[in-house]
């Protein structure tokens, strides 16, 4: 009886192996979207990538729930394959379709004949070819603030206006604030994650004024020419993150700091009819931090390669500038001199004006007749915007 109980047994299990899959079948399960459209994603995270959008009124076939997740199929036309993703229950209502066993065979026959014809079926995660690293050339024009370079060009200037404006001569044209600067960077971002990464990268940072204007006397005119000039090279690491918004873009955002290398010149010369002249040159250079952040936008332009512009905000106020002053004219008559870049203001004709020169003294003086006021370091500040584009290279 032992071994007939036994063997009944066996039968019986193996007819429920044998029927309970066809019976799940049987049951067809599905679920509708319920949104304008909702995002099918590689797994079951509000923040994985995004594998497909969907439309109000389809449905897709779910195989399973996981939390508040939907596990479901779907054909990826653009790639000719078929993945599983998982879509939030709250974009969709659940439907319930009964069939005949027949009716559901000859279904899933024919849908797995269909994908099996176009391409094998895969996961969305094995056939993305994951980035690893990016590198990222961008440049663009950018703002500065660049307030002691105006404000000591300005006291510049306006004290000379002042000194002619006796009856008959003056400085024709004005002077324009030094503010266009060109920015160009470029950066080797290495992803820890699929949407994270860390980046390093360097630039240039070039800008360039030249005023030129007319100094007019009684025997004629001459060239005034005031030229400010800022060189900079940042070295730059930061963070970079990528917001999926639909197929193939994304927008980004980074945020760093970096070590600023920089170097200000600035020159002015002023000539007469007769052809007398004088002319000072200044060069001064220094380094210090400046913090930088970015919001952009990316499209890929296919698998290796991606568009971006982006709109990007920085803090970099450098001061310690050290460097050497001459002074020259037609005579002969010429003066060399070290120390640091100050700013400072001083009473000239019963007015005040502002400097920003190389002093060799801690207590600089224009004229050598007044003492300065309000003495401190200068600063060549680069903070500011600017608006890039470039490109991006992805392995």
């Amino acid at each position: 009886m032992r071994g007939k109980n036994r063997i009944d047994f066996v039968v019986l299990v193996t007819i429920f192996i044998s029927i309970f899959p066809v019976f799940i079948l049987a049951q067809q399960q599905k679920v509708r979207i319920t949104q304008d459209t909702a995002a099918v994603r590689a797994k079951p995270d509000i923040e994985s990538q995004v594998i497909i959008m969907k439309e109000k009124g389809e449905e897709l076939e779910y195989l399973d729930k996981i939390n508040e997740w939907y596990k479901v199929s779907v054909f990826l036309e653009d790639k000719g394959v078929g993945t599983i993703g998982y879509i939030h229950s709250s974009l969709v209502s659940v439907e319930e379709k009964k069939s005949s066993i027949r009716e559901k065979k000859e279904e899933r026959i024919s849908k797995k004949d269909k994908l099996e014809q176009e391409k094998p079926a895969v996961y969305f995660e094995k056939s993305r070819k994951r980035t690893w690293v990016g590198l990222k050339f961008i440049g663009g024009a950018s703002y500065i603030l660049a307030e002691d370079i105006n404000e000591g060009t300005k006291g510049f200037d306006s004290i000379w206006r002042h000194e002619f404006s006796f009856p008959g001569a003056g400085i024709e044209g004005e002077l324009t604030p030094f503010h266009i600067i060109y920015d160009f960077e470029g950066d080797i971002i290495f992803y820890i994650f699929p949407n994270i990464g860390l980046g390093f990268g360097s630039g240039y940072i070039f800008g360039h004024q030249n005023n030129e204007m007319r100094l007019t006397l009684p025997s004629g005119e001459g060239p005034w020419v005031i030229k400010p000039e800022v060189r900079a090279v940042p070295i730059r690491a930061g963070l970079y993150f990528l917001i999926p918004i639909g197929k193939g873009s994304h927008f980004t955002l980074d945020a760093g700091a970096g070590w600023y290398l920089v170097d200000y010149s600035w020159y002015w010369r002023g000539e007469n009819a007769s052809g007398y002249w004088m002319e000072m040159d200044q060069e001064a250079s220094a380094q210090n931090i400046g913090y930088h952040a970015g919001l952009g936008f990316e499209i890929e332009l296919g698998s290796h390669f991606a568009f971006l512009i982006e709109g990007r905000a920085r803090y970099a106020e450098i001061s310690g500038f050290e460097g050497t002053f001459k002074y020259e004219d037609r005579d002969g008559d010429s003066d060399t001199e070290e120390g640091k870049l100050y700013y400072w203001r001083e009473p000239v004709f019963a007015e005040k004006f502002t400097f920003v020169f190389i002093s060799e003294s801690e207590t600089p003086s224009f004229t050598g007749l007044s003492s300065a006021e309000y003495v401190r370091d200068a600063v060549v500040d680069l903070s500011g915007f600017s608006i890039q584009a470039g490109l991006k290279i992805k392995f």
